[in-house]
């Protein structure tokens, strides 16, 4: 089976240096990287030096994690399940106190 990674523009993110090169809003990312590059990069709501990995193992402990609070609502006209917890050791300098 063959399975194609879907991409979405870099909106917002133009300027910000990613693997090497300066993004512009045109550029494709991966969810995952967009993410990232958002709230860890450019807002820095996690720890200075949190790699891609870290982050994505991050939100897979955020959602397994036992007191995660678990919750549905609506964006952009479509539904989406949510998980939120404490931030913890996951809080960088912009963060807040919830993750």
């Amino acid at each position: 089976m063959k399975f194609s990674v879907i991409t979405v523009p870099a909106s917002g993110l133009a300027g910000i240096e990613w693997q090497g090169r300066l993004l512009r809003a045109t550029d494709r990312l991966t969810s995952a990287e967009r993410h990232y590059l958002r709230h860890v990069i450019h807002i820095h709501e996690r720890p200075e030096g949190t790699a891609l990995a870290d982050y994505i193992a991050s939100i897979r402990e955020v959602i397994l994690e036992e007191r995660t609070g678990i919750f549905e609502s609506r964006y952009q006209g479509r539904w989406q399940i949510g998980f939120i917890r404490r931030s913890g050791s996951l809080r960088g300098p912009s963060g807040s106190e919830w993750v």
